[in-house]
């Protein structure tokens, strides 16, 4: 709060702060207590020496810097950053109340005044801000965690329902928007089943009957999506719908179409894969949490959403000025 005081002081429109810390949300800052009030002249932001290293590397691999001498800098900037010299660390351990939160939440036994239980639930949102300010860096794109309207507006309403979720179901999610695939990427880790569930749902084409719908899909993804690749479709307005591996369907496609015949509305498509225990990344013989997480989103990504193109209807024809369309009469 001092350097509030000393920017309000001097005049300063905000303070910018750098480190380490990743923000669990835009907007957000990863130290509570430095929040300034709401009627505060003085705006604070954050930004985390990852977020700099990654918006860097677009800017250079995927944008372009015309500039010579810009480009030489920004170069030099990244080889800086990226070295492990550099102090601008990843994101690679999950704290010290990591093991006793993980146990509990396994066993049932957690509850929301157990110790650092909040530090879990905020450490998992930077997690994914870290995951997608990678992807970030890899594709190209604006990969953002999706929030509600109250989880954006406010932080704390975030991590209370985090922590409600992980005592009475000991779960973890978040919500991953990748420009230009065909649905969100959902994240769901079970520390009860030690699995880690990614998730998306798309739009069945409406130009096409039940099998046809079928065969559209299966035919995009059974080159690169896992065998096993589960898959649930349901008809409009349906909670529920048949279920089927892609292997399975993409061999009978009625296996995805429910008792009444109706035609599906949309797909949703579920990998699972084993959930790591371990602390950190590269700490002792135990599996990385951290690291399977981040290998479950990017294999999702990788074999499934990004060999799927959304469906779009097709653009109306046009109709010649002056001529009716061909179910259109006029009385005499």
């Amino acid at each position: 709060m001092g350097y509030i005081k000393v920017a309000r002081a001097n005049r300063f429109n905000c303070v910018v702060t750098v480190s380490n810390e990743i923000a669990a949300a835009p907007g957000h800052h990863p130290t509570s207590a430095a929040v300034p009030r709401a009627n505060s002249t003085v705006q604070l932001h954050h930004i985390s020496w990852t977020q700099l290293v990654t918006t860097a590397v677009r800017l250079h691999e995927h944008i372009g810097v015309d500039d010579v001498e810009q480009r030489w800098l920004l170069e030099e900037l990244i080889r800086y950053l990226q070295h492990s010299a550099s102090g601008a660390l990843s994101f690679n351990d999950m704290g010290g109340s990591w093991v006793a939160v993980r146990n509990a939440a396994k066993d049932g036994t957690l509850t929301k005044n157990d110790a650092g239980v909040m530090d879990i639930v905020q450490r998992w949102d930077q997690l994914i801000r870290y995951i997608a300010l990678m992807m970030g860096a890899q594709t190209g794109l604006d990969v953002t965690q999706q929030l509600s309207r109250a989880h954006a507006k406010d932080p704390r309403v975030r991590a209370d329902d985090l922590v409600r979720r992980l005592v009475e179901g000991g779960t973890l999610d978040a919500v991953l928007r990748i420009p230009n695939t065909a649905g969100d990427l959902e994240i769901c880790v079970d520390l009860r089943a030690r699995q880690i569930a990614c998730t998306a749902t798309t739009r069945a084409p409406e130009d096409k009957g039940a099998r046809g719908r079928v065969g559209w899909l299966t035919r995009q993804l059974r080159e690169t999506a896992p065998a096993d690749l589960h898959i649930e479709s349901r008809a409009h307005r349906a909670k529920n719908g048949p279920t089927a591996t892609l292997a399975a369907a993409a061999e009978d496609s009625h296996l995805l179409i429910d008792d009444q015949k109706r035609d599906p509305a949309t797909f949703t498509l579920t990998v699972r894969s084993d959930m790591g225990a371990g602390r950190g990344v590269g700490k002792g013989r135990a599996s990385s949490f951290i690291e399977s997480v981040e290998d479950a989103i990017n294999a999702f990504y990788d074999q499934v959403l990004s060999s799927l193109t959304a469906w779009q209807p097709k653009a109306a024809p046009r109709q010649p000025v002056g001529e009716p369309a061909d179910n259109q009469t006029f009385d005499d």
